[in-house]
């Protein structure tokens, strides 16, 4: 017989120092689950019968039968003969300039409940209902901004909270995932941008709500003694000559037409560094930023608990908060739609942001209306034109749906194409930022973007929203060839073949070291996940939770926290008619 390796849950940690849900209720490293994957795989082989036993998900015997879906039937054991580590691929690490960029020795070993090593499923093909290379990173480029935190963090200093700002202290990728219009009245004089982006990239955006929100949204705001901690200004970034949307050779340079310069909603001299082509143009064009939705705790009460406990990164002593959570977070920003129009009329700069803009409005209008008025595979065909199902579940959970075989048609296991595209930073020019795009010229892309080795654990966040923060990752990322775009496209918009979202740009290979090499893998974070999943966690849906049929254990998302700050934050409070929910949030 051949021996078996335990794809313990604990494992996948070691490529985002992280791991998702582990079969020990406290986390601690017992025997057989230690943090160190050569001394595992060292380790004698287990036989049969413990292998099922440790792969059961953990379960107390005086626990409740009110559990949390997490609890399902023990994941199907993976048969495997062992293989020499050293020819497994590069790992992933979590996209964030401001970190130290981890190198990690092994690619991440499956989780229990992949679908088993086979060949990858085909994509359900559609072809007149594509779209092209071009319009694919056009349609990207409409909606997406290069941003930029300046922030005064209030970190200790020789005993002493700081009161100094940091500019750029983060800079990431956002696009528009939302919009409204002040009253729900077009072209009025206000416009409300819901902008998505990474939680690693947006997790200094401190304590940006009203104080008496406090109660509600506790993960949004900082501790009592990092209480100064907030947001000075912002910057939104956009190329203001016509990017190269043809794609280029990994290791060539996209050129300085690609480049981005920042409007910043500052007067203050300081952020002229001379280095990067900057706009000043004052608090009366757009706002700072609100919070809207961070993916941090959004289950109920018992399901954060019981999910935090069952994760194989839990620490029972740590001192600070542990959360768990997907990186990704959506902030609100106001436009002073009418003051801009007026300005553009007399500054060729704040023209070419104002047609950026409505670019990227008019592209969610048009989205709104394509996929809700054909079929689109992996798509519902209501008004919310993001992805409905998902890759992963119907991979490796077709049990989970009901009705899968009326909807063999329109539930797609794969891709053919995951169309990336954001701005990351060069660092040997000052840092700043380019328009770049994934599938780099000369490289045969296949017709299935995910093969058994795509779909990986979802990283942490530390220090997210405060310094004693860490959110642990749950969920699914998917992991996509030649698509390696350096630190700063985080939080880039993730299209497939269709040209419907499917999720946001989150690591990068530990192998990539400079913003031209294209050549390498990136993942992404899903938007949705609809089954339930031992390793994964319980099926949400990070923008419109509110069906509890669902989605029963999920009490916060982008549309439910709109709904909550529409009535109680005067900032948002004319702004409830977006253009994904039309009649009100």
């Amino acid at each position: 017989m051949k021996k078996k390796l335990l794809l313990g849950l604990s494992l996948t940690l070691v490529a985002f120092s992280t791991s998702c849900i582990s079969n020990s209720a406290n986390g601690n490293n017992k025997k057989g689950n230690s943090n160190n994957i050569d001394e595992q795989i060292k380790k004698p082989m287990q036989t049969d019968e413990n292998l099922n036993q440790n792969l059961r998900p953990n379960k107390e015997p005086n626990e409740s039968s009110n559990e949390t879906k997490t609890e399902t039937t023990s994941p199907s054991v993976l048969e495997n003969t062992i293989q020499d580590q050293s020819k497994q691929k590069d790992p992933i690490s979590t996209l964030n300039n401001s970190d130290t960029i981890q190198h990690l020795p092994n690619f991440p070993l499956l989780p229990p409940t992949f679908p088993g090593f086979q060949k990858p499923e085909h994509a359900i093909s559609k072809p007149e209902l594509e779209i092209n290379q071009i319009d694919a990173y056009k349609k990207i480029l409409d909606r997406s901004f290069a941003i930029s935190f300046n922030v005064v963090t209030q970190n200790i200093e020789n005993g002493v909270r700081n009161n100094d700002e940091i500019p750029f202290l983060s800079t990431g990728t956002g696009w528009v995932l939302d919009y409204a219009w002040k009253n729900g009245v077009e072209n009025s004089d206000e416009l409300m941008l819901y902008i998505a982006t990474n939680a690693h990239v947006y997790k200094y955006a401190y304590n940006t709500l009203d104080d008496k929100l406090r109660n509600i949204f506790p993960e949004y705001f900082t501790n009592k003694e990092q209480k100064g901690a907030k947001v000075a200004s912002f910057g939104l970034g956009i190329p203001l000559k016509e990017p190269n949307l043809e794609q280029i050779e990994s290791g060539r340079h996209e050129g300085d037409q690609n480049i981005v310069s920042y409007f910043i909603n500052s007067k203050d001299q300081k952020y002229l560094d001379g280095l990067k082509d900057i706009k000043l143009v004052g608090e009366q064009i757009f706002s700072n930023p609100k919070t809207v939705f961070v993916a941090t705790d959004f289950f109920d009460k018992k399901t954060n608990e019981d999910l935090l406990k069952k994760h194989s990164n839990y620490q029972p002593d740590f001192d600070g908060i542990q959360r768990i959570g997907k990186d990704f977070a959506v902030f609100a920003i106001k436009v002073k739609f009418g003051e801009l129009t007026r300005q553009a009329q007399t500054n060729q700069n704040l023209k070419k942001l104002l047609d950026h803009i409505k670019n990227g409005i008019n592209s969610i209008k048009n989205d709104v209306t394509l996929f809700s008025s054909k079929q689109y595979p992996n798509h519902d065909k209501l008004k919310i034109p993001y992805i409905s199902y998902d890759y992963y579940s119907i991979y490796s959970h077709k049990d989970q749906y009901k009705d899968f075989n009326n909807k063999k048609d329109i539930l797609s296991p794969n891709a053919k194409r995951i169309y990336i595209a954001g701005f990351p930073l060069d660092n040997d020019n000052a840092n700043n930022q380019y328009f770049w795009k994934n599938y780099p010229k000369g490289t045969k892309i296949q017709d299935t973007a995910f093969t058994r080795r795509s779909f990986l654990n979802s990283a942490e966040v530390n220090n997210l929203l405060d310094e004693k923060t860490i959110s642990y990752g749950i969920g699914v990322q998917g992991q996509v060839q030649n698509s390696s775009l350096y630190y700063g496209a985080s939080g880039s918009l993730v299209i497939n073949e269709f040209g419907m979202p499917v999720g946001i740009y989150s690591s990068i290979s530990s192998k990539v070291n400079d913003i031209k090499d294209t050549s390498n893998w990136g993942a992404f974070t899903f938007l949705v996940q609809n089954s339930n999943d031992p390793f994964y966690g319980p099926e949400h849906n990070l923008i419109d939770a509110s069906d509890k049929t669902l989605y029963p254990h999920q009490e916060k998302s982008y549309r439910q926290n709109l709904k909550v700050l529409t009535q109680q934050d005067d900032f948002f409070k004319d702004f409830s008619k977006t253009a994904l929910f039309e009649s009100g949030i």
